[in-house]
């Protein structure tokens, strides 16, 4: 984890598009492995009150699922999450 992304992309609690776009947006120039997970905790929390498929939310929040499966699960959950959050 990048110690120096983490102080500067903590944004507390994940509940608006905007939040979403910013742990996208950290997750595409320096990778998933580098993500702040408790930005993806937070991801997590969000989408489960926006009923996001629980499935998706699931892979994402499982740390032993491979880099590859929680990408493309995030970019599903950041998208439905954001289209029950709008």
């Amino acid at each position: 984890m990048n110690t120096t992304m983490n102080t500067t992309m903590n944004t507390g609690n994940m509940n608006t598009t905007s939040d979403i776009d910013r742990l996208a947006w950290s997750i595409d120039q320096f990778g998933f492995g580098f993500a702040d997970d408790a930005q993806i905790d937070s991801v997590v929390a969000h989408a489960r009150t926006t009923g996001a498929s629980p499935v998706l939310v699931d892979v994402l929040a499982d740390e032993t699922q491979p880099v590859n499966a929680r990408t493309r699960a995030f970019g599903m959950v950041a998208l439905q999450a954001s289209r029950r959050a709008a």
